[in-house]
């Protein structure tokens, strides 16, 4: 098996090689698992963080499980969100609120209980509003949300 570049596998998540956690004084954590190099300066509670991801001042995550190297910046809300790798969510937006009732329309088979799946690298424009169910595909950035806000059980797909 050939092995990926090492440009490819910056991201991949090795072990050992990341710096301590910083938890700030503004930050605010609780019943979470947070890995190392993770910096937050904001709200945590009820999730887990993978390393590298940062929270940043006055940003809130809820109930959710958020990959390596994540971003989540000022002002953002996260709640009952499964987010992969290297994914942004932009200052102010709102990610996974609404109506957990709602199935996702493409998939509602999959999507039921209430989560919001956005995919690696996916980037969530600040000020912009993502329901529950809702599936954003992986590399997704601003140009594929066609509005300010993305009803529940909606699906954004390159």
């Amino acid at each position: 098996v050939a092995r990926q570049p090492a440009a490819d596998r910056q991201h991949e998540g090795r072990r050992g090689d990341r710096q301590p956690t910083r938890i700030q004084p503004s930050a605010r954590v609780a019943n979470s698992f947070i890995s190392q190099g993770c910096v937050i300066e904001g709200e945590v509670s009820n999730s887990i963080l993978s390393p590298g991801v940062k929270v940043l001042r006055g940003a809130k995550v809820r109930d959710s499980v958020i990959m390596h190297d994540s971003v989540i910046e000022a002002g953002a809300v996260v709640d009952h969100v499964i987010a992969d790798k290297l994914s942004r969510f932009g200052s102010n937006s709102q990610v996974g609120l609404g109506d957990a009732k709602q199935e996702n329309k493409r998939f509602p088979d999959h999507l039921k209980e209430g989560l919001t799946v956005v995919g690696k690298a996916a980037h969530i424009p600040a000020k912009i509003k993502v329901g529950t169910n809702c599936i954003v595909y992986p590399k997704v950035d601003a140009s594929a949300f066609p509005a300010e806000e993305i009803s529940d059980g909606g699906t954004i797909v390159i």
